[in-house]
Formats: structure tokens, sequence, C-alpha cells
């Protein structure tokens, strides 16, 4: 690799570190250990491949940043990553996320085994390309603010709207890149947040499919 390529990822992976980092510290994570570090220490750790990251918030809820970087993502690489980080290592829980950052974006088939992760073992991971973590899209003036409703407000939620079934929601998909960066999973219910043209806060709600 000569010397320009390799300053331009190496940019790229340090933006999308700081990216990473700022909306995992908004919501409720620990990034003070990742905070210092310089572009010259990311350029270390991409050659050695050492930029995976791994965070806990308050309640001991974990996600792990994984860099493959070198090649396309395919099942097998999943399925591993899967066995080492649940299973042989178990660094993760069921219950903790998995983000990998790859150069490529994921296509059906990698998508669908995605899926079959989560029905069949309910391990949530997902994929997001190095590209889309050049600017933070949750900053952006055309995208709404969202959030996970908690348990306890679903039900007077659904009474209020006259809501039987979560299916009965609208839905938003779990590849969509605002539900990559908050890691929404099937089954959440999300509240989205658009200003009106008569500047009065309006609130949707969807189903994370």
């Amino acid at each position: 690799m000569n010397i320009v390529n390799e300053s331009s990822i190496v940019s790229k992976l340090s933006k999308s570190r700081k990216i990473i980092l700022d909306i995992l510290l908004k919501l409720g994570y620990d990034t003070s250990k990742y905070t210092d570090t310089g572009i010259s220490e990311i350029r270390t750790l991409y050659l050695n491949d050492q930029l995976d990251l791994l965070l806990e918030d308050k309640d001991g809820k974990k996600i792990y940043i994984k860099y493959q970087l070198s090649k396309k993502i395919k099942a097998d690489f999943v399925y591993e990553l899967i066995d080492d980080l649940f299973h042989l290592e178990e660094i993760l829980k069921p219950t903790d996320d998995l983000l990998i950052v790859s150069r490529y974006k994921p296509n059906l088939a990698l998508q669908t085994t995605i899926k079959n992760l989560f029905e069949t073992d309910k391990m949530y991971l997902n994929i997001i390309s190095l590209d889309n973590l050049q600017y933070n899209i949750l900053e952006h003036k055309l995208v709404p603010f969202h959030r996970k409703l908690k348990e306890e407000e679903i039900e007077p939620l659904f009474k209020k709207k006259n809501i039987n079934y979560k299916t009965e929601l609208p839905e938003i998909s779990r590849f969509d890149p605002v539900s990559i960066l908050h890691a929404f999973r099937p089954g959440d219910i999300i509240e989205i947040d658009r200003p009106s043209t008569i500047s009065i806060t309006q609130k949707y709600y969807r189903l994370c499919c």
C-alpha cells in the first residue's frame, strides 16, 4: 500500500472512531479509555489490526466494534466472530451488541445471515460501511431525533393510540443507517420527533424489523 492510500485510510478510520465514540457517549457508554487516541496511534492500531473497541454503559451492557477492512465480509466470518465473542471468549452476551465496520455494505445474503442469527439465537450484530462513518448523520438537520421506547412506555402508548399489537405500527428496518448507529433491535418501538410546518414537533412511532 502506498503512502497516499495509507494516509487516506487512516484519516477515514480516525473520523469513524470519533463519530462512533461521540454517538456511544450520548447513548450512555463510557468512552474515556479511547478519547485521547491521536492520528499516529490510529495508524499504528491500523497496521497492527488492533482497531477494535469494547465499551460498556452504566447498566453493564456492552458493545463491541469490530473493524474488518481487509476483505468483504461473508457468512463464515460472521459465524466465526460470533463463536469467538459470544461462546469461546465470552466477551459478549446475547443482550450485548456487535457492530462491524467494513469497507463494503452488506449484500442481501449477508443481511439474511444477520436476521437468522437474531431469530434463532437472539444475537444482535450489524454492519456499517466505513464511508458512512465519515459524517454523523444523527446530527444532520434533515434527520429527526430517534429513540427506543422503554418497556414501561409501550402500554400507555398503545392505549392512547388504540393499538393492540406491535405489528400494527409502520416499520423501520434494522439496516437503516439510523437504526444501525442506535443498535435498534427487531421488536424495538422507536419514537421519532418530526418538526411540522407550524413549528410543532410531532411524534411518530415505528417498529424495528
